[in-house]
């Protein structure tokens, strides 16, 4: 069965929305994390959710089936929350 590209990204919007509930949530998790090691575990699951995020709003952006501005912020958004777990990655894995 063949996909229309707007029924692919109604499909892809469940996943945009769980990689962008999952930064905020790991990011709590790791807060009430039980070690260090545990903590940096849940930063490193929400950095890879930031940078997932951006790729699928990069897509939607791309495909013109939404506003280019709206995808723009959330991409900068995310692009800025992705810098900041990445520095505080480094700085708790000691490599800064």
């Amino acid at each position: 069965m063949k996909f229309s590209l707007t029924q692919r990204l109604k499909s892809d919007s469940i996943n945009i929305n769980q990689d962008h509930i999952s930064i905020g949530a790991n990011i709590i998790e790791a807060t009430a994390s039980s070690s260090r090691r545990d903590f940096i575990r849940f930063y490193e699951i929400a950095l890879k959710s930031a940078n997932e995020t951006v790729y699928w709003i990069s897509l939607l952006k791309d495909s013109g089936l939404v506003k280019l501005t709206k995808c723009e912020e959330i991409i900068d958004e995310c692009s800025q929350i992705s810098k900041m777990l990445g520095a505080s990655l480094l700085t708790l894995k000691n490599k800064r």
